[in-house]
């Protein structure tokens, strides 16, 4: 649970929150001795890990400033930034309360009037710094030691410790689950799972426990109570829950995001936080095939009007992105494309191509990562004689350059283009595609495909469905192994 931020700078900038405020006409009155007259101090407020700008204030000569005005204020986690990046973070859910420290230690000198939340914050931080300072020497000589009878009544000290804390957890999040602090502290908490139950046959199911954990993740947590949006608890929680604890499969983690929130107020911004956070993390992953997470949550999300805070021409941007990684998804059959071979006048297609994989590959001969990486696919293609697998290689150009390319380099399978005389031919293009030659898709292939840099990759099985992508030449290998042992096993 993150109580000391390890932040070297707070992130100003105007949060999108929802609005429904539950503080009006606060009033947060602060004497912290180590600041200077006229020190401009910010409050910020936490939504998920990151800080933003909510309020300022001018301290006087005597370390005295004020938070004070009459607007709503969403109830959090918030940090008191003071110059030169020195902050300390307070929970706002009173209407009012004082708050006196010194730079030097604010948790040292830290007192508290007019406010249960943040006493029992800081209670809180005390008793865990107070066990960190008792087991870091029982620690530092449990690694000293060499043999297992000096170390098992050291591990034993560490063990007691460990369940001291998680006992004042249990209790602080048990007495005070109506408060903020109380729900924060009840994210740090792990699920109890029980023993798993006996089948008729008197077997257990291997994989109860790990289900059962999975769906009672969040248990302890009340998940309509908004403000944990705005504490980086939650975010932690969260983002360990899709990383370590979901199988990283995109219909698992789609299915998983949608019973979570269909626990949350879906007008409220733990609501949103969730829905916003699986998305972009998704939209944004390296991993092969997790673009299908960003569709779904798109689909069933932002494009069914649930995203509240997305205005639309947001929705619209991420509707035609939809529409771009949609066809190339894991699992889709690929667009038939027809091109030409190298002479112009042959038009191939790929659907004719018979092979139990083929690699289609997207590639520019003036891009430096295709100058190495071809001549390797073609390496790899050429010892086995094309028996391992296929190869349907579109490049973006068409020139002199291109046919050279090919011939120095061995690149002995399918090599297509659009001609450049197709492009500049408005009836040549209208005939070749009412001739049933090629489509408007397959000469405008960097659409179809979304082909933003070169090379791009793709394996297809022998229907021509998508099997993997997102890989290069040097992947090649280790990755159609592993898809045909998949395959035997499915067999």
């Amino acid at each position: 649970m993150r109580f000391k931020s390890a932040v070297a700078a707070v992130v100003f900038a105007i949060t999108g929150t929802a609005a429904f405020g539950q503080i009006k006409d606060y009033q947060y009155k602060f004497n912290v001795k180590g600041t200077k007259d006229k020190d401009t101090i910010y409050l910020a407020n936490y939504f998920g890990k990151q800080l933003y700008y909510n309020d300022t204030a001018i301290a006087d000569k005597n370390g005295n400033f004020i938070f004070k005005k009459k607007r709503e204020l969403q109830p959090g986690q918030f940090a008191v930034v003071l110059p030169g990046s020195k902050y300390f973070e307070i929970l706002i859910n009173e209407p009012a309360f004082s708050i006196k420290t010194d730079t030097s230690d604010f948790i040292k000198y830290m007192t508290i009037e007019g406010s249960v939340e943040n006493k029992l914050f800081y209670d809180y931080i005390t008793f865990i710094n107070l066990k960190k300072d008792e087991v870091v020497p029982i620690r530092e000589k449990f690694d000293k030691a060499e043999s297992d009878k000096d170390k098992e009544p050291l591990r034993k000290q560490m063990i007691v410790l460990d369940e001291e804390v998680k006992a004042y957890q249990k209790k602080l999040a048990t007495e005070h689950k109506d408060k903020l602090v109380g729900q924060m502290i009840a994210l740090s908490l792990e699920i109890e799972v029980p023993d798993a139950p006996k089948k008729a046959d008197g077997t257990i199911d291997s994989s109860w426990s790990y289900y059962y954990y999975r769906d009672h993740y969040f248990d302890l947590v009340n998940l309509k109570y908004d403000p944990l949006a705005r504490t980086p608890s939650f975010h932690n929680r969260l983002e360990n829950f899709f990383s370590k604890v979901v199988l990283q499969n995109p219909d698992t983690i789609c299915m998983v995001a949608k019973m979570l929130t269909d626990q949350m107020n879906a007008k409220g911004d733990l609501f949103k936080y969730t829905v916003s956070h699986v998305t972009d993390t998704y939209n944004k992953s390296n991993i092969m095939g997790m673009d299908a997470v960003f569709v779904c949550m798109a689909d069933n999300f932002y494009l069914k009007g649930k995203a509240f805070w997305a205005d639309s021409a947001r929705v619209e941007k991420i509707r035609e992105r939809v529409e771009e990684v949609r066809p190339t998804l894991l699992g889709t059959i690929c667009h038939p494309l027809s091109l030409a071979d190298t002479s112009h006048a042959n038009w191939i297609k790929l659907m004719d191509i018979k092979a139990d994989y083929t690699v289609l590959v997207f590639w520019d001969p003036d891009c430096g990562h295709c100058k190495k990486d071809i001549p390797k696919l073609a390496e790899i293609h050429n010892k086995s004689n094309g028996k391992e697998f296929s190869v349907y290689a579109v490049s973006s150009d068409d020139s002199d350059k291109w046919k050279k390319f090919i011939v120095e380099n061995k690149l002995n399978f399918t090599n297509v283009c659009v001609p450049h005389e197709i492009r500049q031919d408005q009836d040549a293009l209208i005939k070749l595609i009412t001739s049933g030659k090629t489509d408007l898709k397959s000469l405008n292939y960097t659409a179809t495909f979304d082909v933003f840099s070169t090379p791009k990759y793709f394996i297809l099985d022998k229907n021509k469905k998508i099997v993997a992508k997102q890989i290069g030449a040097e992947q090649l290998e280790e990755v159609l192994g592993k898809i045909k042992e998949a395959d035997k096993r499915k067999s």
